[in-house]
C-alpha cells in the first residue's frame, strides 16, 4: 500500500546485495517507502571502504544502482547517503 514500506524480505535481499561489494563496509537498514503499486523508493546509508577514488565510488554506486533495479524493476527512486566515519570513531580521531 501507498506509503507503507517495502516487504521485509526485499529489504533484507537489498541490503545483501549491496553488501557484497567489497567496496562496502556497512550499510545501515535500507529505507523504502510504497509511492505506488509499483514504485518503491529506496534510501541507503552506506559505509564505503576507506580509500577508494571519486572514480570507484562512483562505479560502485552506479553498480549498486544497477543492480537494484535489475533484482527489483520496481524500484524506481534510489537516494544513497554516503558515511565516511560514525560520530564515535571522528570523535576518536579528534
Amino acid at each position: 500500500m501507498v506509503g507503507e514500506s517495502a516487504d521485509t524480505q526485499k529489504i533484507e535481499e537489498i541490503r545483501k546485495l549491496v553488501e557484497a561489494n567489497p567496496n562496502v563496509e556497512k550499510m545501515e537498514r535500507p529505507l523504502t517507502m510504497q509511492l505506488g503499486p509499483s514504485e518503491v523508493l529506496l534510501n541507503m546509508a552506506i559505509r564505503f571502504r576507506r580509500g577508494l577514488s571519486i572514480s570507484e565510488l562512483e562505479n560502485t554506486v552506479d553498480q549498486h544502482e544497477r543492480t537494484i533495479t535489475e533484482h527489483f524493476p520496481d524500484v524506481k527512486r534510489i537516494f544513497l547517503e554516503a558515511e565516511a566515519l560514525t560520530r564515535k570513531e571522528s570523535d576518536q580521531a579528534a
